[in-house]
């Protein structure tokens, strides 16, 4: 196959920025308006956030590609460095996030929410790829809902949408692409 069928995505890195932002601001307020600030305990929920906040900004100062989908495989750099190979691949699902609020006077709206859309992906032989406590917790997490292991937050792709990556996906892998929802248990009527 040609080397243009290679497709690739970086990193949203203003996206990466602001969101570091947001969550140094979530430290702040819950430091300040827990009603504990002073305490042992608000200033270590406070340095939770601003940890979060300080890793997700280095994310920011990524180079090179996150995301390259050509005939040799699937490199997803927070995974891997390397390429996985479409023979070890083993599942890809494409799941899309729905949230859920109750407007005044207590009707419930349910609605899209692509921020939280993922493309997962399982691998038939991790041990091959570099793990660590972050990637094995959310990995663990994933498995907890049903989903392959390997998640690609789509919001954090430059220029990526799931329909772009499971049709550069559909070209290189055989296998089907499942697709799930994620919603919020409906009780009510939408």
């Amino acid at each position: 196959m040609p080397a243009s069928d290679t497709v690739t995505f970086d990193y949203n890195t203003g996206l990466y920025r602001w969101t570091a932002l947001a969550v140094a601001g979530a430290g702040v307020a819950a430091g300040l308006f827990s009603g504990i600030a002073s305490s042992t305990a608000g200033a270590l929920v406070a340095a939770f956030f601003f940890i979060i906040a300080a890793i997700t900004f280095a994310q920011s100062f990524r180079r090179g590609p996150m995301l390259v989908i050509g005939p040799e495989g699937l490199t997803y750099a927070p995974f891997s460095r390397k390429p996985a190979p479409w023979s070890d691949l083993s599942a890809v699902t494409l799941v899309r996030y729905e949230g859920k609020r109750v407007d005044f006077p207590g009707k419930v709206v349910f609605y899209r929410q692509p921020n939280g859309d993922t493309v997962n992906f399982a691998v038939r032989d991790p041990k091959r790829y570099p793990s660590g406590p972050g990637r094995s917790f959310n990995r663990f997490m994933m498995k907890m809902q049903g989903l392959p292991p390997i998640a690609i937050q789509v919001f954090y792709v430059k220029g990526a949408t799931q329909e772009a990556i499971a049709e550069a996906i559909g070209r290189h892998w055989s296998g089907k692409i499942e697709k799930k929802f994620n919603s919020y248990p409906r009780t009510t009527s939408p």
